[in-house]
């Protein structure tokens, strides 16, 4: 008599996507709780099963990897990226080496047979899709997989992602015990889809809640997570599913299904690359899918989805973990507004500040809020404008002022003093702050390695309130400048109408500023380079220019010593709008500058837009007699503002100085690893740091520092965050972006994409200056460029200011420029009405 097998009790082990399950997010994950929540609710989903956290739990403790994930960890020291790189490769390569138990092996064979020829494996690890932790593309997850044993291995590969170096750094970030995480694994049927995307159930740009935005491709969506693919966009209003607008993304490659397992990449062939990824009636799906999941959740959400046979299932969905709603009108144009106040401020700090620079600008913002305080606006504290995690991750936070009924008459008093021009001349600043700034600074050049600790620190003070006196001199004229500024644009609309920003820019363009100074020396300079036969050679060599200033041949000695002229003058000068202590200037890396001074320069091309005339209603001998009186003022706040600049680059080379100082003393101390690790500390810190002493306070800081630099890559993704421009109603079908109106003038013209001073060489005559923003060591490309198209800036900004030096047009504060737009593909810049458009041979 034969014994019939005996088939596993895999209850404890396995749960259907089909069966109930009340302990779903301890035992499933994330991603397998809320599948199953969303077929609770009607949701199609995939055919499969979620191995257990009881699964991993038994096969770390079967095969003894338990007790060395812990062992590995007790020793790790830092959270360093090289630490945690090697601490995860130690742990994962016990995975690599163990077995899957015989119970859960069962388990998965039996199941894995009733779904066909292939399946995916997910991770679901008990704390992630959360609504305060998401670890969004932290974990493993893998496609068309064909056969059991391949099967076997993805599953361990995706419970050995549970311990990835970012995966580590993550739970730490947000306080997850490492003891109290296990990893499920989804494992669904394959749908080699024919389109796939994600769904935001609220406006992810705006915050608006009314609001959906599905980003959709052809093929498999890990084309988007790779980055291999750019969407295309649908926004829909949510109530009644109409939408509101869509863009149509080019479409090169697309990720696909190999018949033997696996995926691959391939080129999308016409007519697919250049049609909508999906149908109206898919567009109506998703749309009802969005609504159903959040109404079931009961918050905003995240969804993937595919689309297979015409049908639309949803493989993920997790709760949007950012708080940006708004409903209102109001609350949606405050939060565009503060989305283009933030493009303008990232112009000035274009790159996350380091610890130490926000020490020293702390001050500086603190004195400016307080000025500003006066007009009875409830502003913020500069710390909370510019705030520092405990990990030294550094935020810039747009806090809109209230304005409440107590404060109306303080405002309205702040009011009449722009109005009516109470103050000082801008002009004064050069007459009597400059000369104040110029005797000061040599007091702050000595040599500080003779100094004693507490003269260093002396030192620093002195220079961070030189350097604040700079800007809290503007406060003399703060009101009489920018009130004209404001009381000649409200002229100048109510007698041009919508042209008025042509005229104002004419009126306030050829100004004599420190940026054009320089600009004119450089021209200077690289003519006489450019002139020297001996230069000329050397560049046919294929040296660099940083190579040729540094050679030594005689027939070189007048260019060398022309160069080093020009770095005494003006070697303060940095790539920052907003010089910061970290900040290098050309003084300390010439080769800054050396490159810009091979560029081919036009200097010559002021195509100064003709200003239109103004309304019949009002007289033109009216119009000039009362622009004519302003105009002074508003002219030298312009000039005013570039020279507060160049003065603030002075005032911040003190800073510098005794930031390097530090640094050196505090290697010395062996407080420090490298001499440049200053920057992970404040100000306060590094100052404390020449006193102190002992093993607990060096321990201390060094971990400060590690934790800081673990930080930083992290501080650098978050710092400028794309945000997507959607607009409405679109001219034509060709408006592809819609920015600020900087410098008038329509041209047509080849987009070059400029990402740094690397890229200089891609930008030929006529072409349009595609960048993310510029600073005055870009001047010389102005002279080439027929348009200017930026990410951030605003209508004072250096690229505006420049445009306009230069008759170009410029359009500003775009967000995407730089990843909507096409090297080397004809646009239309606008930059009367602020938009670029595609190529129409009918507007220009």
């Amino acid at each position: 008599m034969t014994s019939t097998p005996q088939v596993p009790d895999h209850a404890a082990l396995l749960v259907r996507l089909d069966e109930c399950r009340q302990d779903q997010l301890a035992s499933l994950g994330g991603k397998g709780a809320n599948l199953i929540r969303m077929r609770d609710i009607g949701i199609s989903i995939p055919s499969g099963f979620c191995l257990t956290t009881e699964c991993y739990r038994q096969f770390v403790i079967e095969s003894e990897i338990q007790s060395g994930i812990a062992d590995v960890l007790g020793e790790l020291g830092s959270l360093a990226p090289d630490a945690l790189n090697e601490a995860s490769t130690q742990i994962r390569a016990m995975f690599d080496t163990a077995t899957v138990p015989m119970a859960v092996a069962a388990c998965i064979k039996t199941e894995f047979e009733k779904l066909g020829s292939s399946v995916v494996a997910r991770s679901s690890a008990n704390a992630e899709d959360l609504a305060g932790a998401s670890f969004a593309g932290l974990h493993d997850s893998f496609l068309n997989i064909k056969n059991y044993p391949e099967l076997l291995r993805a599953v361990i590969k995706c419970w050995s992602s549970l311990w990835t170096g970012r995966s580590i750094a993550y739970r730490a970030k947000n306080g997850i015990p490492n003891h109290s995480v296990a990893m499920g694994v989804v494992i669904h049927e394959f749908l080699p889809a024919s389109a796939s995307g994600v769904i935001f159930t609220q406006n992810p740009v705006t915050g608006n809640k009314n609001q959906m935005l599905v980003n959709a491709t052809i093929g498999i969506g890990e084309a988007l997570v790779g980055g291999v693919a750019t969407p295309d966009e649908i926004l829909i209003d949510k109530k009644s599913g109409k939408v509101l607008h869509q863009t149509l993304a080019a479409k090169v490659e697309q990720i696909l299904a190999n018949a033997d397992g696996g995926t691959r990449t391939e080129v999308v062939a016409d007519p697919q690359s250049n049609r909508l990824s999906i149908t109206d009636s898919e567009v109506s799906m998703l749309a009802q899918i969005g609504r159903t999941i959040e109404d079931g959740f009961g918050c905003p959400m995240d969804i993937e989805w595919v689309s297979y046979q015409g049908k639309v299932r949803v493989v993920q969905a997790r709760p949007i973990t950012t708080d940006n709603t708004s409903s209102s009108k109001t609350e949606e144009w405050l939060q565009s507004f503060k989305v283009r106040l933030n493009g303008m401020l990232l112009e000035y700090f274009p790159a996350p500040m380091y610890p130490f620079d926000r020490s020293a600008l702390l001050s500086l913002v603190e004195a400016t809020l307080n000025r500003l305080g006066d007009s009875g606006l409830n502003l913020p504290a500069a710390a909370e404008t510019i705030i520092q995690h405990p990990t030294g991750e550094i935020g810039l936070v747009i806090k809109l002022p209230r304005i409440g009924w107590l404060s109306v008459p303080r405002f309205m008093r702040f009011a009449c003093r722009l109005l009516f021009q109470r103050g000082e001349s801008p002009s004064r600043f050069v007459e009597c702050y400059l000369p104040k700034l110029e005797s000061a600074l040599p007091k702050l050049t000595v040599d500080l390695s003779q100094l004693s600790s507490h003269d260093i620190a002396k030192r620093y003070h002195e220079a961070l309130r030189l350097r604040d006196s700079v800007f809290a001199a503007r406060a003399n004229y703060f009101w009489s400048g920018w009130g004209a500024i404001a009381l000649l644009q409200g002229w100048l609309m109510l007698c041009y109408g919508k042209s008025w920003s042509s005229v104002y820019f004419s009126l306030t363009s050829s100004l004599d500023l420190p940026t054009t100074q320089i600009r004119k020396e450089m021209v200077a300079l690289a003519s006489a380079i450019r002139g020297n036969p001996a230069c000329a050679q050397l560049i046919g060599e294929g040296l660099s220019p940083a190579q040729v200033m540094q050679n030594g041949r005689d027939e070189l000695a007048g260019v060398r010593a022309t160069f080093a002229e020009f770095i005494s003058k003006y070697g303060s000068r940095t790539l920052d709008l907003i010089p910061m202590p970290t900040s290098r200037s050309w003084k300390d890396d010439p080769a800054l500058v050396t490159g810009f001074l091979f560029t081919t320069l036009d200097t010559e091309k002021n195509g100064v837009v003709e200003p239109p005339q103004p309304r019949k209603l009002i007289p033109r001998r009216l119009v000039d007699a009362f622009t004519s009186k302003i105009l002074p003022t508003v002219r030298a706040m312009t000039v005013e503002r570039d020279n507060v600049i160049r003065a603030y680059e002075e005032a911040t080379v003190p800073l510098r100085r005794i930031m390097l100082e530090l640094g050196r003393r505090l290697t010395e101390n062996r407080l420090l690893v490298r001499e440049m690790d200053v920057r992970f500390l404040e100000a306060g810190e590094g100052l404390r740091g020449l006193d102190e002493g002992g093993e607990v306070w060096r321990s201390e800081i060094r971990q400060r520092i590690v934790v800081r630099k673990f930080a930083r890559p992290t501080t650098i993704h978050n710092w400028r965050r794309p945000r997507r421009t959607l607009t409405v109603g679109r001219v034509a079908g060709t408006e592809l972006l819609r920015g600020l109106a900087a410098s008038p003038g329509v041209v047509k013209g080849r987009a070059a994409i400029i990402m740094g001073e690397g890229d200089f060489g891609k930008l030929e005559d006529g072409d349009i200056l595609v960048c993310v923003a510029s600073n005055p060591a870009w001047t010389t490309l102005f002279g080439k460029a027929s348009a200017v198209v930026a990410d951030l800036g605003g209508p004072l900004s250096h690229a505006a200011i420049v445009a306009r030096e230069f008759g170009i047009p410029a359009v500003l504060n775009t967000q995407t420029a730089t990843q909507e737009l096409q090297h080397g593909t004809w646009y239309v810049v606008d930059g009367t009405g602020g938009v670029v458009c595609r190529d129409d041979p009918n507007r220009v």
